[in-house]
């Protein structure tokens, strides 16, 4: 049985499933086509999260003089960042993988590679001072796809039943980076200070991260 469990960001992949509710048609023509609906996807949920998501933003850190990977879609405001009203927006970056009929044999191997992608460091300014959550989505199509994201421990997003469900099933895993509250971007000394302080934590509380990372397994 898939692990379900509602995902931090609700609202985000409620608009997903509603947009595929909204494009059932399409979608069912364009996983048939010899390129796969991927692109096709990203430009979509592009449209369908009224334009709050950008694309292909260089978010992840990379050796001096090469280009880092991008995020397939990256919120940096809006509603869907949103948790607690109370709080400051974190960021997102969410990795999108859609099975397409030509391309099964390759879809588990492609989320695990978007699994191995959110795993790493990404640049400060994603998440320093609000924190950042990493998605990696996948959208099966067949029964095949569907086992295999139960296989690689995917998570099943199910809370949400239209009277048309959508052509594919949502899965999803998750990283979180907390916000690193001792930081000052910008400052002078800055990272002195940083190295400084963390050497501080570490001498009162052994272990104890200033900037926490956790995945979600």
């Amino acid at each position: 049985m898939a692990d379900i469990e509602e995902p931090p960001h609700f609202g985000m992949f409620k608009n997903i499933m509603e947009w595929g509710e909204e494009l059932e048609n399409t979608i069912q023509w364009a996983w048939q086509s010899p390129g796969g609906w991927e692109g096709f996807a990203q430009v979509e949920l592009h449209r369908a999260f009224n334009y709050h998501a950008t694309r292909e933003d260089h978010a992840y850190l990379h050796p001096p003089g090469q280009q880092g990977q991008r995020t397939d879609l990256a919120f940096n405001e809006g509603p869907f960042v949103a948790q607690d009203p109370d709080k400051p927006h974190e960021k997102i970056l969410l990795e999108l993988k859609c099975e397409g009929l030509n391309n099964s044999r390759n879809f588990k191997s492609g989320v695990q590679s978007d699994i191995a992608k959110i795993k790493q460091d990404i640049k400060e300014e994603w998440w320093i001072e609000r924190g950042c959550t990493l998605y990696a989505v996948a959208l099966s199509m067949s029964e095949q796809g569907h086992d295999e994201m139960r296989k690689l421990g995917m998570k099943k997003f199910n809370d949400y039943c239209p009277q048309h469900a959508p052509p594919f099933q949502l899965w999803w895993k998750m990283r979180h980076i907390a916000p690193d509250h001792f930081a000052r971007q910008g400052e002078p000394g800055f990272n002195r200070e940083r190295a400084a302080r963390r050497a501080e934590i570490d001498r009162t509380y052994p272990g104890a991260p200033v900037s926490y990372s956790s995945d979600e397994d």
